[in-house]
Parts: structure tokens; sequence; C-alpha cells
């Protein structure tokens, strides 16, 4: 029989929106690792994520906390507003839920010059707030309907503390990745975006600085270990 656990955030909330008489609308499903991962929308209002493990043992990372967190960290600026989430064990096993608000919107196309600098600004304004998405692919972002840039999924987030050594690493690693994943290894887009993103930083004189020492480093890392 199933149990309520207090690993939750704001979950009578949760739960009245899950108990809400608005159908579901599913969104996405697939099966990795032994969880399945579904993602729902409910009344062009909330997206609805859940997770459902085999077992009873709580995972060590947990893309529901990751995500809640790192949501809270990020409000105000482009990204979905965070509701909360719960968690439900049993002696079969294990579902989380998180909940989220809904972004209306649309896809981005290929990036140009001026997406390019959207997205630097974009980058810049969350690893500001201490937090990267360590998914920093183009189908993460959304042209929202009142026309601002959104990054979507923080399933896989980082939260630092603004100001540590560590937070700029993790940057100079997402800003790599970026390069390869969103623009296509494109030279002249790297150049635009880099550009834009050093201006609109937060991160002062010596942070900047050892950004772009760290992504140097990181560039060199990734040719020697994977050759490209």
């Amino acid at each position: 029989m199933a149990r309520r656990t207090s690993s939750e955030d704001n979950g009578d909330r949760v739960r009245e929106i899950l108990a809400s008489s608005h159908e579901l609308e599913l969104l996405q499903e697939r099966y990795v690792g032994g969880v399945l991962r579904t993602v729902s929308k409910k009344s062009d209002r909330f997206v609805i994520k859940r997770y459902v493990h085999a077992g009873g043992a709580r995972p060590r990372r947990c893309p529901w906390v990751a995500e809640n967190a790192a949501l809270k960290r990020l409000r105000g600026l482009h990204a979905p507003e965070p509701i909360g989430f719960v968690e439900q064990r049993s002696d079969s096993g294990m579902t989380a839920t998180l909940v989220r608000r809904y972004v209306a919107g649309e896809a981005v196309a290929e990036p140009d010059d001026g997406l390019a600098r959207e997205m630097a600004s974009l980058m810049a304004a969350l690893h500001g707030r201490g937090v990267t998405t360590e998914d920093a692919h183009r189908h993460n972002f959304l042209r929202s309907a009142e026309g601002g840039l959104v990054f979507l999924d923080f399933g896989k987030a980082r939260v630092f503390r603004t100001g540590s050594p560590l937070l700029y690493a993790g940057v100079a690693f997402e800003l790599h990745r970026f390069f390869r994943a969103a623009l296509g290894r494109d030279a002249g887009l790297w150049q635009i975006f880099i550009d834009e993103y050093q201006r609109c930083s937060s991160f002062g004189l010596l942070g900047r600085a050892a950004v772009s020492w760290l992504l140097r480093l990181e560039t060199w890392r990734y040719r020697v270990v994977k050759g490209g």
C-alpha cells in the first residue's frame, strides 16, 4: 500500500492540481534505465512530469528535485514557474511527480545571428543565478506566445552557490557543449554568441576571466579526449 513521505515541496498544491477534474494530455513517454518517464499537459495551465521507478529505493539523483530547485532559483527569468513536487513510495516502487506552469509557444528555428544573441543573453541570465542547465540543446528553447525566448527543461540542471569556482567550471563545460549541440560548431555563430554572452554576463571581471580560461581548457580537453 502506498504511503506518503516527507520528500515534497508545496505538496498540498501539487496534490490539488493532480486531483482536479481536467484530463491529462500525454506529450511524451519514454522508458530509460528502469524508469518510466511521462510528460503531460493539464488544461493548458500545468505541465506534469511523472517518474515511476521499479523497486522502492530512492535514486541518488532525482531530476524532479533538480528541476524544482533550479526553477525556484530562476523565478522572474525566462523559465517556467515552478509549483512543486511530491513523492510516493511503496514496496513495489516509487513514483515522483513534478508540476510546473505550462508555457505556450513555438519551437525555435535554426540559429541565426539574432537568435544566437538572444540565446547568449538568456544563458548568461541563467548562469548569473547560479544555474547550469546541463542540457542546452536547441530543442529546449521556446519562443513564447509573448515573443520572448524561454528555456524549458531543467531536469538535468545543477544549482551552485553564486561566485563558486564550481559554477564557473560548470558554465565553461556547458558553453562548450552549447557550441557543439546548439550551434552545430558554427564558428561564426559561436563568436557572435560568446561576445554577447560576455557582454551580458553578471560575473564581474574576474568571473568572466575565469570562465574564459576554463572554456579554453575545456576546448583543449575535448580535443584531446574526443579528437574533435
